[in-house]
């Protein structure tokens, strides 16, 4: 007997079936396709967030560099356009609004001649002047209008050419004056 009990735990043992479900591959790709898209998805907040914080970091640090945290901070105040009536560019000597000027070149910037700067302030002082405009020759606007000679025949801004401290004096936009060397400007300014 003890055989016929064996034999039918064995056969109800044998009588359970496992059944075993295949996976499919498309499952799985559909689902390697779904992490795929949320780790591009996570990694580009990542990055937006990292770039963020990476811009307020700077932005603080050079706002800190500039004092505004420090104590007593005031922001600094535009200044004023300043434009000169006075200062001109060899493009535009022709075209000023005055009807007769004179037109003075030199460099007053580097190493301005003192003599002339007198002579300009005593003429800029006396009465019933007329209007002088100053063409800095370092400025490098100006500069391709120096040359080796002067062009005392310039009728328009192309025939320019300066050689040295020179006076031009324009009148209804045609140069009727030409003066080189600043004894004879002295001459001319302060008769």
């Amino acid at each position: 007997m003890a055989n016929k009990k064996n034999s039918k735990s064995k056969n109800k043992k044998n009588n359970i079936k496992v059944v075993k479900k295949p996976i499919k591959k498309e499952t799985k790709k559909v689902e390697s396709a779904k992490l795929d898209v949320e780790i591009i998805s996570f990694l580009k907040i990542a990055i937006g967030v990292t770039i963020v914080v990476a811009l307020v970091f700077g932005a603080t640090m050079l706002m800190n560099k500039l004092g505004v945290f420090d104590e007593g901070y005031t922001k600094p105040e535009k200044g004023e356009i300043i434009i000169s009536y006075e200062d001109a560019t060899v493009g535009t000597i022709f075209n000023r609004p005055d009807a007769e000027y004179y037109v003075i070149f030199d460099d007053f910037t580097e190493n301005p001649n003192q003599y002339l700067t007198s002579i300009l302030f005593r003429y800029t002082n006396e009465e019933e002047t007329l209007p002088i405009y100053k063409v800095d020759m370092s400025n490098g606007f100006n500069t391709k209008y120096a040359g080796e000679q002067g062009n005392p025949s310039a009728q328009k801004v192309e025939d320019v050419k300066i050689n040295g401290v020179t006076l031009i004096k324009i009148v209804n936009g045609k140069n009727v004056k030409y003066i080189e060397g600043t004894t004879n400007i002295e001459n001319e300014l302060l008769k």
